[in-house]
Parts: C-alpha cells; sequence; structure tokens
C-alpha cells in the first residue's frame, strides 16, 4: 500500500508548503512596502534638511580648497619674486 509514490506524494506536499510559504513572505514583504503618505512628507522634510546641510557643507569644503590654492599661489609668487631678485641683471 505505501510504495514509492506515497514517498514522492508526501515530497511534493512538503515541497507545495515551502512555496505557498515564500509566496506568502513575497506578497506580505510587497504590501509592506506601501505605507501611509504621511510619513512620505515628513522624509521629504528630512531629505530638504539634508540637501541643505550637505550643500552646505560642500560649499565649505570649495572655500577650503580655494583658499589652500591661493596660499598655494602665493608661495609659489613670493618665491618666484625672490628668485628674480637674486638674479643679477644680464645674468639669465
Amino acid at each position: 500500500m505505501y510504495g514509492k509514490n506515497s514517498y514522492k506524494q508526501e515530497d511534493n506536499n512538503e515541497k507545495k508548503l515551502v512555496i505557498l510559504c515564500i509566496a506568502a513572505a513575497m506578497s506580505v514583504s510587497m504590501l509592506g512596502g506601501c505605507g501611509n503618505s504621511a510619513k512620505t512628507t515628513d522624509s521629504t522634510k528630512t531629505e530638504d534638511t539634508t540637501k541643505d546641510s550637505d550643500q552646505a557643507a560642500a560649499d565649505k569644503v570649495a572655500k577650503l580648497i580655494d583658499d589652500i590654492y591661493v596660499q598655494e599661489k602665493n608661495r609659489q609668487n613670493r618665491q618666484t619674486s625672490s628668485v628674480k631678485r637674486l638674479k643679477r641683471p644680464g645674468m639669465h
């Protein structure tokens, strides 16, 4: 009575149950993504604030880079002018 077919039937039922559980979990996770729109506006405000603070930080870094560039150029200009002063007229 209980032959190979009964074991195959049990295996098939277990596979179907696992597939059903996986499908249910995927459905629940997809529906979980659909949330309240009020939360979306809060996150939008947070994103705007974050963008503003990111822009302020980027501006600060840009100013620091500009300052370093200007300092380096001034240093190079001072070195060049001191070398020109040391050279004698007519000597190259």
